[in-house]
């Protein structure tokens, strides 16, 4: 188990490593990346407030969208899911 949770937070690390390195994400487009990394990876919470994070920003070209995976995040909470 110990195991698994460093190598969780490396791959984590890493992959937001490599959002914030990548040249196609645009301004604006980083928080998306990122809740589709934390929603993927489990991490809920991190996952919903990056969703809100998003569709408040200005250059929000998927608030729908955004907002779909925080309704889905919240009934998967309601049902007991972390």
């Amino acid at each position: 188990a110990e195991l698994e949770r460093t190598l969780g937070s490396n791959l984590l690390s890493m992959a937001q490593g490599a959002i914030d390195e990548a040249w196609f994400v645009q301004p604006g487009e980083r928080a998306y990346y990122l809740a589709l990394l934390y929603e993927v990876t489990g991490f809920l919470p991190e996952a919903r407030a990056m969703w809100l994070h998003y569709a408040a920003g200005e250059r929000a070209a998927f608030t729908r969208r955004a907002q779909a995976h925080v309704d889905a995040i919240d009934r998967l909470r309601r049902r007991g899911q972390p």
